[in-house]
């Protein structure tokens, strides 16, 4: 008895059936298929390549947006960016407050308040480890929610120092629905 050459397919009779086997698993010879493990780690590699470009490709508009801006000073170092662009949203990041000339006008003083207790309690800094966290767990649901949940908690938190300094709720209500 000896096993069969390449490409041949042995035959083995057991129990009055017939079971065949490929010529491969008899010569130790590897199939060229890429092996799963392989394969997984290049999809998990350009899931993570994907979310990094996204992630500079956001912190390189949020740049612009800054850099473009007319900077005004505020408290303990903080710096109010005016932008010309009504679509912008107000927002913070690092020692920044960025907001459109129109809102500032409107609702300069509330969004302030709500934009200094994102700074003050540092929420940017929890925000970038979450948003490392979805980078490198980008398949993980799980790692979505945790970032999107701490943004609601930050938000609740900022909307609270609103309502506590003052402000008039009913105004500031109107303003979270419009914006």
């Amino acid at each position: 008895l000896g096993f069969p050459r390449h490409g041949d397919a042995a035959t083995v009779l057991i129990d009055g059936i017939d079971v065949s086997f490929a010529a491969e698993a008899f010569t130790g010879e590897e199939s060229s298929d890429p092996e799963w493990p392989v394969v997984l780690l290049a999809a998990y590699l350009a899931g993570v390549v994907l979310c990094i470009a996204h992630t500079l490709i956001v912190a390189f508009r949020l740049a612009v947006i800054v850099r473009k801006g007319e900077r005004k000073p505020l408290q303990e170092g903080y710096t109010l960016i005016l932008t010309d662009d009504g679509s912008v949203a107000p927002f913070s990041w690092w020692k920044y407050v960025v907001m459109s000339r129109r809102d500032y006008k409107e609702y300069g003083d509330v969004i302030l308040i709500h934009e200094l207790r994102h700074l003050g309690a540092s929420h940017w800094s929890d925000l970038l480890l979450a948003q490392l966290v979805a980078i490198f767990q980008w398949y993980n649901p799980a790692a979505w929610l945790m970032r999107e949940e701490l943004k609601t908690v930050h938000e609740y938190q900022a909307d609270d120092a609103v309502m506590r300094s003052g402000a008039d709720i009913e105004s500031y209500h109107m303003l979270l629905i419009r914006k």
